[in-house]
């Protein structure tokens, strides 16, 4: 897999904080100096002009003890600071680290109120709770950040915004809305998850001293992809040739409706898959054919014709990508039921194919098959989230609520990878790694678009990828085309085929870039 970040949740980085201080011997302090300073020199980035009002928020934990060194570190810089103290436990009831903090704000004289200011502020620093918060907001401290979400000021938060679950991204019940987080060490998967994302801002990822080292026998399980897409490509050897980079067999459309097929072949080819033979009704022949001459096709006109046309590519096939709007009618269940059970080749399901497995005989077989080693093949679903709860035989809401749950549930059901479409796509594997997308725009909430990602996920796998790798990648892929294609243009009026251009432009910018080095 190319470059990545690790993504961590709240419980996670509790620990590896832990291990740094107990296990690496750095003092608690130290941590706590270094955080201060990251957000101090972003403030004094942002505003290098001194003299600003600067109110801070703090709480009786540490993330207030961060925001207490914050306070002294910007009043020796020229700031004028004025600490709120938000809890209702004494300054001196702190434990000792941000006791520490405490006794030296003293020293200095720097104001401390203890009732929310009415004066105007250029900055407000958030330190009131951090990664640990796991009970709703009281109402006072609720009150508190409505207020001050509409002041005129720019508002940075502390590791995590207050209020924001930094496990789930779940608001408990008030959260803090920052224009900026400093998160430090990794990334915090509440501030990837919505809708906590959104009460962050842009979030910037600053060294403290917590390291990979900390982590000993218990690695993050979520990471997010970074870097130029080229990174994420399949090599490609100079001796290749068509059949060496991957045939990739397109099961999709019906009599009525041929635009799936095209876009998920085209997602494939864009790719970089050597070949692509789309299976659909003959009826679309000629119209995909103006469209994609290089395309080959399989067809058929009646139902009794679909299950030998398709056999005669199952064995060419080194990818199967069954279901962008296959339909949901007796030719359809054939073709599913047929790449069931006469192939073992890596298979995509997407769309239709996913409403057929849901709840059905076919699902049935196919776990079947699944369970057992001997007869399991490479899979991925791409569901979004109504697909993903029929999966799941639960409620959308179900979904929506506990979706990373959901999620690694459905994998080990289906002993398969699953690709959950949303706004911030997640990838799991049975396994337990699981990567989020945190690229991508709204503009790619468009008919069509899952259909060219389908296609670039067979496309990876065909050429060689590691399953969650393909689809890892082809997530990140299809997410940065689309950003591209964005800022060439906007994400009101961006389509599905513009991500075509996008990916191509985008790799091509990629490739100009490491030749100029």
């Amino acid at each position: 897999m190319g470059p990545f970040q690790y993504v961590v949740t709240g419980r996670e980085m509790t620990e590896y904080d832990r291990n740094t201080i107990e296990e690496f011997k750095v003092p608690a302090l130290i941590l706590m100096e270094q955080a201060a300073l990251a957000v101090t020199e972003e403030i004094i980035r942002r505003f290098p002009e001194r003299g600003k009002k600067v109110l801070i928020l703090a709480g009786s934990g540490n993330n207030g003890g961060d925001a207490m060194a914050v306070a002294r570190l910007l009043t020796q810089r020229g700031f004028h600071v004025t600490l709120f103290w938000t809890s209702e436990r004494q300054p001196g009831e702190v434990g000792q680290t941000a006791l520490c903090q405490y006794r030296i704000l003293e020293k200095m004289q720097i104001p401390l109120v203890t009732e929310l200011p009415h004066e105007a502020y250029a900055i407000v620093v958030d330190g009131i709770f951090g990664v640990g918060l796991s009970r709703p907001v009281s109402e006072r401290i609720g009150r508190i950040l409505e207020i001050i979400s509409r002041w005129d000021a720019w508002k940075v938060a502390v590791d995590v915004p207050s209020g924001v679950d930094s496990n789930t991204g779940k608001i408990l019940g008030y959260g803090f809305r920052a224009d900026c987080t400093i998160t430090f060490s990794f990334f915090k998967l509440g501030l990837a998850l919505y809708p906590g994302a959104s009460y962050a801002g842009k979030v910037l990822v600053k060294e403290i001293g917590i390291t990979k080292k900390a982590f000993g026998s218990c690695p993050p399980s979520w990471r997010m992809l970074t870097g130029e897409a080229l990174e994420h490509m399949p090599l490609r050897p100079v001796d290749g040739h068509k059949g060496s980079f991957g045939k990739v067999l397109v099961v999709a459309g019906n009599e009525a409706s041929g635009g799936a097929a095209y876009l998920s072949a085209l997602g494939a080819l864009r790719a970089g898959c050597g070949m692509v033979c789309i299976c659909t009704h003959k009826s679309q022949h000629s119209g995909l054919l103006s469209l994609f001459p290089e395309a080959m096709f399989a067809l058929y006109e009646k139902e009794d014709e679909a299950e030998a046309v398709l056999e005669e590519k199952l064995a060419w096939a080194d990818v199967i990508l069954l279901g962008p709007a296959l339909g949901l009618k007796e030719t359809a269940r054939i073709l599913l039921r047929k790449v069931i059970r006469d192939s073992r080749k890596h298979l995509v399901i997407d769309a239709d194919g996913l409403n057929l497995l849901s709840g059905t005989d076919l699902g049935d077989e196919l776990k079947k098959l699944q369970d057992s080693p001997q007869t399991r093949r490479k899979l991925i679903l791409t569901p979004h989230v109504a697909e993903l709860a029929r999966l799941a035989g639960c409620r959308v809401e179900e979904v929506l609520d506990r979706e990373k749950e959901v999620l690694e549930k459905t994998a080990l059901t289906w002993r398969a990878i699953i690709v959950g479409k949303d706004a911030r796509t997640l990838v799991a594997e049975p396994e337990g790694r699981k990567c989020i997308n945190l690229a991508g725009n709204s503009g790619m909430a468009t008919a069509g678009s899952g259909d060219f990602l389908a296609g670039i996920i067979a496309s990876l796998l065909a050429q060689g990828m590691e399953t969650f790798e393909a689809a890892a990648s082809g997530v990140y892929l299809h997410a940065m085309a689309g950003d591209y294609a964005a800022s060439r243009d906007n994400e009101y009026t961006l389509l599905a085929s513009d991500l075509a251009e996008g990916l191509k432009k985008l790799l091509n910018k990629n490739k100009e870039s490491s030749e100029s080095i």
